[in-house]
């Protein structure tokens, strides 16, 4: 489909969550909510597709190599925040919540994705909005599972972030430089955000 609306917003204070931690996301943007398409980022491209049989390699000229995956029909039980109240009272059909590892300029970088999909296209579209809202929460990555690797990232905290409705399912993504500190307004992590939206969430 094609993308008709993109929104930005960014955090005004923290959240508490995400194993019963708080961390600071008061600068972190509710990064871009596309809703019937895919969006790649700044200067982005990529298949737009990731529903298929895709099990890393390239996508939009980045190889993603993947590195954790878990399913679940409990979507409340693996949110915090609000996200998780709200999935309490509209229960998603499936989560399935991966870890991928990719490189750009040189750096490597890492991407939690979160698929969710509903009974039905308005139920995913409402909770697009809920998940690209400030301060709301999210779905807890599979890091802070400990599902995490060598070389990887400690958290996900200051990730650039990116929210994307298609049909009946919901996209969520998040990308951090794998050592090092992150900014959510990294153009690098940006574009990364924007590409990683078209993996697939079972690898």
């Amino acid at each position: 489909g094609v993308a008709v609306g993109v929104v930005e917003r960014v955090h005004p204070a923290g959240d508490a969550g995400r194993g019963g931690r708080s961390f600071d996301r008061a600068h972190v943007p509710r990064g871009r909510l596309v809703i019937g398409g895919h969006d790649h980022g700044e200067g982005g491209s990529g298949s737009g597709g990731g529903q298929g049989g895709h099990r890393g390699g390239d996508l939009g000229g980045v190889r993603f190599q993947p590195k954790a995956s878990a399913a679940s029909t409990d979507c409340a039980g693996h949110a915090y925040g609000d996200t998780a109240v709200w999935l309490a009272g509209h229960p998603c059909t499936r989560l399935v919540r991966s870890l991928y590892q990719t490189e750009a300029d040189g750096r490597q970088a890492a991407v939690a994705l979160a698929v969710l999909t509903f009974a039905d296209q308005s139920t995913a579209t409402a909770f697009a909005g809920v998940a690209n809202t400030p301060g709301s929460g999210g779905i807890t990555d599979l890091v802070q599972d400990g599902r995490g690797w060598v070389g990887g990232p400690r958290s996900f905290d200051n990730a650039a972030y990116g929210v994307t409705v298609r049909d009946t399912t919901v996209r969520l993504t998040e990308v951090v430089w794998a050592t090092g500190p992150s900014n959510p307004q990294d153009a690098a992590l940006r574009r990364l955000a924007g590409i990683s939206a078209g993996l697939p969430g079972n690898q």
